[in-house]
């Protein structure tokens, strides 16, 4: 890494200082403020997570591509739901600058891109700038299901991992509330309920262990 690299390293690590960061080969990182897009992947059952940064056209560029081929293949979102389960299965998880959890994080913007989320977000907002969640939930029943999340908080870099955490933990407590009759409430309950490990579970007992972090960018 040369002098240039090791400064502007520098100045994305002091906006997002709780966070191991990893630049991807080849990745320009001049300029900084033309990546407003964060993506997270969190696994609720262990506690893993990683993120990325990217730019407004490219995440746009990913939903189009994406959205043409969900036209021929109605399955799409099944199969992008599938590989991201296989990296969150093995033993022990990627880190973060390891292939599989670049190619989780690209699988989640195209998933979430064929949300309605994603929709409203472009339809209230004009636009996709800000920080997209994808949780990724193991059932009692053994099925997962991916959740997505958009915090519009016009900051440069990633979330703070804590309030991230109490973000997230925020949005289980209403996923898991009883009396909910949301579409993703509603299928937690039918699988039996989430596996979640002692980060986001108010009955730590209950859940899985939580295992190591890995964040990259």
């Amino acid at each position: 890494m040369n002098n240039e690299q090791k400064f502007w390293r520098s100045l994305l690590h002091a906006r997002s200082p709780y966070w191991k960061l990893h630049i991807q080969a080849g990745d320009r990182i001049e300029g900084l403020a033309e990546y407003d897009v964060a993506i997270y992947v969190v696994d609720t059952s262990t506690g893993w997570t990683a993120a990325g940064m990217l730019k407004t056209p490219e995440f746009q560029h990913i939903a189009q591509a994406v959205g043409q081929a969900a036209k021929s293949m109605r399955k799409i979102r099944g199969g992008l739901s599938a590989g991201i389960w296989q990296v969150l299965g093995e033993a022990p998880q990627p880190a973060a600058s390891s292939p599989e959890a670049h190619e989780a994080l690209v699988s989640a913007c195209a998933d979430m891109a064929l949300t309605k989320t994603f929709v409203q977000v472009k339809q209230q907002t004009g636009g996709v700038a800000g920080h997209w969640v994808y949780l990724v939930y193991r059932l009692q029943s053994g099925e997962r299901i991916g959740r997505p999340v958009f915090f519009g908080r016009p900051q440069m870099g990633l979330i703070d991992q804590n309030d991230l955490e109490f973000s997230i933990c925020k949005i289980i407590a209403l996923d898991t509330d009883p009396a909910s009759q949301a579409s993703v409430a509603r299928d937690l309950r039918a699988g039996g309920g989430p596996i979640l490990c002692d980060t986001f579970n108010p009955f730590p007992s209950r859940g899985a262990a939580a295992t190591t972090t890995a964040a990259g960018a």
